[in-house]
């Protein structure tokens, strides 16, 4: 899931608290802020990774696909599905692919 700090309604600090309740999903956290308070403070509230803005596509790609990678080795969850359905209708492309 790819969080952003600066949210309108609710920081992405709360939204990484929340999460981590129910889920081991991995969370990418993307932020304007550079300092590194912000990144050691999400990465403590449970987030996997950090990307300050501005970043490309082609790295958040590749980022993307890591971490899911790791998490279908971790979990033992392999998906014969081509989306993996999560709650709220919320789904993950395994077989995406993006071109640049």
């Amino acid at each position: 899931m790819l969080i952003d700090l600066m949210m309108p309604e609710m920081d992405g600090f709360t939204l990484c608290e929340q999460i981590r309740l129910e889920s081991d999903i991995p969370l990418l956290i993307d932020s304007a802020k550079s300092e590194d308070e912000s990144k050691i403070r999400g990465l403590g509230l449970g987030a996997d990774d950090c990307l300050t803005k501005p970043f490309s596509l082609k790295e958040l790609a590749a980022r993307v696909h890591s971490h899911l990678r790791r998490y279908q080795r971790y979990t033992n969850k392999h998906y014969n599905e081509q989306v993996f359905h999560y709650k709220h209708g919320l789904g993950v492309d395994f077989l995406m692919k993006l071109y640049f």
